[in-house]
């Protein structure tokens, strides 16, 4: 997110700094297109690490919660069907 970050912000200084006939008015849609897309790659982020991060945290919680018990396993594992 850092880079996407930096990458936005180096664009938007560019548009801003862009001057009648030079080669960065030239590039001007193309540059304004790819600081778009960043921001959009970059904002995309922030609600997918928010819900990961919940996850993570109830899974961390329910395995601790689990440990009352040496023997107990938080994901049951499948029994053989053969007999010994």
């Amino acid at each position: 997110m850092e880079a996407t970050a930096i990458t936005t912000l180096a664009g938007a200084l560019l548009i801003l700094q862009a001057v009648e006939g030079s080669l960065i008015h030239q590039i001007l849609p193309f540059l304004k297109g790819f600081a778009i897309f960043f921001w959009a790659w970059g904002s995309w982020w922030l609600p997918l690490l928010i819900m990961l991060g919940t996850l993570s945290l109830g899974w961390c919680l329910r395995w601790v919660s689990g440990m009352d018990s040496p023997t107990k396993l938080q994901f049951p594992v499948p029994q053989s069907s053969r007999q010994q």
